[in-house]
């Protein structure tokens, strides 16, 4: 499966989840001189998520993304790594984050 594919899969799930949530994908830089972060930023019932999608079973961001992603959980944001094999669990991971909580 593309990297493209798991996330429209991801967001759909997400989204049916939970419908209010904001979430944005963020462009490719590819040809615009630059990298992205990492691949969407989220907030469901004030909460942040970063997350970087990686196709196959791959379950590490590069460099780069993992430095972005650890500003962002420094920032307050739960960080994912989101692959084919483990994204319905992240998408659980993050519903017990949001629901479980609440009495």
């Amino acid at each position: 499966m593309l990297e493209r594919q798991l996330a429209t899969k991801f967001r759909r799930e997400f989204i049916k989840l939970f419908p209010d949530a904001f979430y944005y994908k963020i462009p490719d830089a590819r040809g615009l001189g630059g990298q992205r972060p990492f691949d969407v930023v989220a907030l469901v019932s004030c909460r942040f998520f970063a997350i970087e999608f990686k196709r196959g079973s791959k379950n590490v961001a590069t460099p780069y993304q993992y430095h972005n992603l650890l500003i962002a959980e420094r920032n307050g944001a739960s960080i994912f790594v989101v692959n084919e094999d483990n994204w319905r669990y992240k998408l659980d991971q993050i519903e017990e984050m949001i629901n479980g909580n609440k009495p």
